[in-house]
């Protein structure tokens, strides 16, 4: 007899990829933190981006395919929504919420890259963000957040430089 388990607390299982949301469904998809370290960077989109506000800072942002790993997913979204070559790649947390009987993951991961991103064709203006304060522009962040990724990160940084 074969081991079979039962999901009683809300716990994340996916079936097949699918080709647009489903109601009760969830979807698994990455803000990319695009950062040198001491500054990240944020992307000025006129269009925005899904159903968020226009003319707004998103970071790279998109669903991961299957298949694909971690790092090849930021760097796939760096390079095509940034013009940003990736260097590293370390997690920095898995927000989720359920929106419209639809549960979000959101997978922040920081991306350290050796020169500013070169945006696309999708982007206006890149923004070097060292401040709490740039979340007024952000689309999806708020003070608060970017604040708390911003001490990390900098956190991160001291603990690298006093390792090397």
């Amino acid at each position: 007899m074969s081991y079979e388990y039962y999901y009683e607390n809300g716990e994340a299982n996916f079936g097949p990829p699918l080709a647009r949301e489903a109601d009760g469904g969830a979807h698994f998809t990455f803000d990319v933190i695009l950062h040198d370290w001491r500054s990240v960077y944020g992307l000025r989109r006129p269009d925005g981006l899904h159903d968020g506000p226009k003319n707004a800072l998103y970071f790279p942002h998109g669903l991961i395919r299957f298949g694909e790993t971690v790092t090849d997913a930021v760097r796939r979204l760096a390079s095509e929504q940034a013009g940003a070559d990736v260097q590293s790649v370390e997690i920095y947390n898995l927000p989720s919420w359920v929106e419209n009987n639809h549960w979000h993951l959101c997978l922040n991961v920081f991306a350290l890259i050796s020169s500013p991103p070169a945006g696309s064709d999708e982007v206006s203006e890149v923004v070097r963000v060292d401040a709490p304060a740039a979340a007024d522009d952000f689309a999806w962040w708020t003070e608060e957040q970017l604040e708390s990724m911003l001490n990390e990160l900098r956190l991160r940084a001291a603990i690298r430089d006093r390792d090397t």
